[in-house]
């Protein structure tokens, strides 16, 4: 006699399939088949003892295959009767592992940078003159007569790292059953939430779609007015009526110093409810009065651009680095493609180990997303720092970016608070 045990891994589903096979020979043929009790074997994985019964007819297998993990729409609609309609859960379904891609910018050329910015004393004067004009109430007198003490150009560099991935996740859903035809388990086993064709939007574009899961449908009683088709109205508490707000339910109404019976409730106090029409109930909004509603499995499909952005502060010379990263800039590199390859033997070195750290951590950081594209970029802005004396008063400002933007917090002719430049 002799048992085997092959544990068979399944490392696409993360199950663990078992499979046991035994044989055994013995030369008396009535004798009795061996005892596996004392093997270790599970009562349940026993084989079975004596001559097979029942057996069924020869013919395509009877449900779905071994390993099959579909929506069972039977469970489905045993899980949603104890649910309440606002409460269904909601399951995230890990991607699909990737199969081979390009990597883009293994070979890539080395680019140039510009040259420094260099901007002569009339034209540093005239930035700060005219953004001082375009306010309300800020003097321009400071500019005009200011005294220039220091100019400092700079180049800073902004690198920005985009991945554009796809969100799978399975959540209940349902819509009124008005005898509309029924895609139930019996047309087909449901496929798996990543099997489903769903058509993708352009890359780095935010979408969302909402994808009805073929062959999960079935047909269940409305869960908020349990199969009624209508629902108690709240308006009269259900009794159909209201108090009359003419008499407040006195059943009669004062005219001048005397009473009379009210004629708008005919003097009983209480007049008909005009949202159910004196039936105390409402059609319900879930089924739309049917009673019953079609529940299904749905697909939600997110799709998301993460972004990550790195701005050289050393270079930045005290400028706010939040108001580098929106400056109109320099286009010097820019790469598209599944999987971008970390920068390296470029003339600033000082962002290889910041494109190597952000290519690991949006590999690493959404394992429940699913990676489509990527792309990277790097800028130049271009920077000059002036230091200028007004009136005893020394003050700083900056002239950023390609269209010659003004940031000069203390200028000392601001005026009102709502002429700060930002």
């Amino acid at each position: 006699m002799s048992g085997e045990k092959t544990p068979l891994f399944d490392n696409n589903n993360a199950n663990v399939n078992v499979s046991v096979k035994y044989s055994y020979s013995s030369s008396d043929p009535n004798a009795p088949p061996p005892d596996f009790s004392n093997m270790g074997v599970p009562p349940n994985m026993m084989p079975p003892q004596g001559p097979p019964q029942n057996m069924p007819p020869p013919g395509p297998p009877q449900g779905p295959p071994q390993g099959y993990q579909g929506v069972d729409p039977q469970q489905q609609q045993q899980e949603q009767d104890q649910l309440p309609s606002q409460n269904r859960p909601e399951e995230v379904v890990a991607p699909p592992s990737y199969s081979d891609y390009d990597i883009v910018g293994a070979n890539r050329t080395a680019f140039q940078m510009p040259p420094m910015p260099n901007l002569s004393e009339q034209m540093v004067r005239d930035a700060l003159v005219e953004k001082m004009d375009s306010k309300c109430c800020a003097g321009t007198k400071a500019a005009r007569e200011m005294s220039l003490l220091e100019v400092t150009p700079n180049l800073v560099v902004v690198y920005r790292f985009h991945t554009y991935t796809e969100r799978r996740l399975t959540r209940p859903a349902y819509s009124p059953f008005q005898g509309q035809h029924i895609d139930d388990a019996s047309h087909g086993f449901p496929p798996q939430p990543w099997d489903l064709v769903v058509q993708t939007p352009p890359y780095f574009q935010q979408r969302k779609t909402l994808v009805k899961v073929p062959h999960t449908s079935s047909v269940v009683s409305c869960v908020d007015c349990r199969g009624s088709g209508r629902r108690r109205c709240h308006h009269c508490n259900s009794s159909g009526s209201q108090r009359c707000h003419h008499c407040h339910g006195s059943g009669r109404e004062r005219i001048g110093e005397d009473t009379r019976v009210c004629c708008h409730c005919n003097g009983s106090g209480r007049h008909s409810c005009h949202r159910c029409n004196g039936s105390g109930s409402l059609v319900c909004d879930t089924c739309v009065g049917s009673g019953r509603l079609e529940m299904y499995t749905e697909l939600v499909v997110n799709w998301t651009t993460h972004t990550s952005q790195h701005v050289c502060g050393e270079d930045a010379l005290g400028l706010d680095p939040s108001l580098i990263i929106k400056a109109p800039s320099t286009l010097l590199l820019n790469e598209e493609g599944v999987r971008v390859a970390p920068l390296q033997n470029t003339p600033v070195p000082k962002i290889h180990v910041v494109s190597s750290r952000m290519s690991t951590e949006h590999e690493r950081q959404w394992p429940a997303e699913r990676i489509l594209q990527q792309k990277h970029a790097v800028e130049c802005v271009p920077l000059t720092k002036v230091s200028a004396n007004w009136d005893n008063k020394t003050f700083t400002y900056w002239i950023y970016g390609v269209n010659g933007g003004v940031h000069a917090p203390d200028y000392p002719q601001a005026g009102c608070w709502c002429c700060n430049i930002l």
